[in-house]
């Protein structure tokens, strides 16, 4: 690499491409797609309903088939947190948490998503009255 980068730096010096070996070494980093997860507490993102329904966390669970690839936890009032992963299909699992680690909801699953590289997939939860324990 130390050669190619060398021959990188007399060649831009020079201006004289002729001769010159530019080697790629591949990383072995898949490029990732991005999961933008927003949750809501009856339609709204007002900071006053995490403390109202006493949640102080957010847990987001990212599923790949049967396992699970990534766990976020996230203050509540974010009310979003972005999860990058690489290329693939994936569900979600989102719950309110209290700030010792108590659920204070139920756990909302959502629908299957596509992730390709370089997306952006946007997926919005609401918890209603009815989903706090």
């Amino acid at each position: 690499m130390q050669h190619a980068l060398s021959c990188i730096t007399l060649a831009l010096s020079s201006l004289w491409l002729s001769g010159c070996l530019v080697a790629v070494e591949h990383t072995g980093h898949e490029p990732q797609g991005t999961l933008s997860v927003e949750w809501l507490i009856d339609e709204s993102d007002d900071s006053a309903k995490c403390v109202q329904g006493g949640a102080r966390k957010a847990r987001v669970v990212v599923w790949e088939r049967s396992h699970v690839v990534d766990e976020v936890v996230a203050d509540c009032r974010n009310f979003g947190v972005d999860i990058d992963v690489p290329p693939g299909r994936y569900w979600l699992t989102v719950q309110l948490l209290a700030a010792n680690g108590d659920e204070r909801t139920v756990e909302v699953d959502t629908d299957t998503i596509d992730v390709f590289s370089g997306d952006y997939e946007y997926v919005t939860v609401n918890f209603n009255a009815d989903s706090f324990l």
